[in-house]
């Protein structure tokens, strides 16, 4: 016994073959490209030239293949996005994903930049550079300047962990819903010197919103009285 497998876009009332004399289990079905709604495919059982049995599939729809979407570009950065550099920043932890940030050199003699995330405040000063505790993580950049990610909460998990599940030499970050961080940008020449004073960095929060919705409080309602 063999096989007929027919297609038809006009609910059964006419077929086109689209495969004869299957004896496998399994077959990949090539379908037409025009776009259908009224659509069944019929399976044949042959004996020979004569039909032994017809199994019909239930009405589909014969859709246009999607178009596929372009390869992503790496560290693609949409020209829209702006950076800010003010007080009082604050990162929303809840999407989980990595935060950018832009670093402007205008060392011209720097051979390295590098990043600096610290949980205390940077003293500044280049005699203090080096010297400084509370630093968590850092990593170089492009001496260049320009858009750098960290995988802030990633980061933050890590280093809440246990000592042997952090690993020797990482530092501690107890386990906060809201982050104090400090993250700077410093030039440094050959021998891995910083070039005139690293700064004291950006200051920033990092991690769970504290928004509560339909709050409505005593003084809230003395207000209304009031008024």
């Amino acid at each position: 016994m063999t096989y007929d497998v027919s297609f038809s876009i006009d609910q059964g009332e006419s077929f086109q073959k689209l495969a004869k004399g299957l004896s496998t289990e399994n077959y990949q079905l090539t379908f037409p490209d025009t776009p259908s709604e009224h659509c069944l495919l019929r399976v044949s059982a042959m004996l020979g030239d004569m039909i032994y049995k017809i199994a019909d599939t239930s009405e589909f729809i014969l859709a246009a293949a999607p178009e596929l979407a372009p390869a992503p570009i790496a560290n693609y950065v949409d020209p829209q996005v702006k950076y800010i550099n003010i007080p009082g920043l604050r990162i929303n932890s809840e999407s989980g994903l990595p935060v950018w940030f832009k670093a402007d050199n205008q060392a011209a003699t720097a051979e390295k930049l590098i990043w600096q995330l610290s949980k205390v405040p940077f003293l500044g000063t280049a005699e203090s550079f080096g010297q400084e505790t509370g630093i968590l993580a850092s990593g170089e950049i492009d001496k260049t300047g320009g858009e750098f990610s960290l995988d802030l909460k990633a980061l933050c998990e890590e280093l809440s962990k246990t000592d042997a599940e952090r690993g020797a030499g990482k530092p501690f970050l107890p386990k906060q819903s809201i982050y104090e961080l400090y993250l700077r940008a410093v030039p440094l020449d050959g021998k891995g010197q910083c070039i005139g004073d690293p700064g004291r960095g950006l200051y920033f929060l990092y991690g769970e919103t504290d928004i509560v919705s339909n709050l409505q409080s005593a003084s809230s309602n003395e207000f209304q009285h009031r008024t």
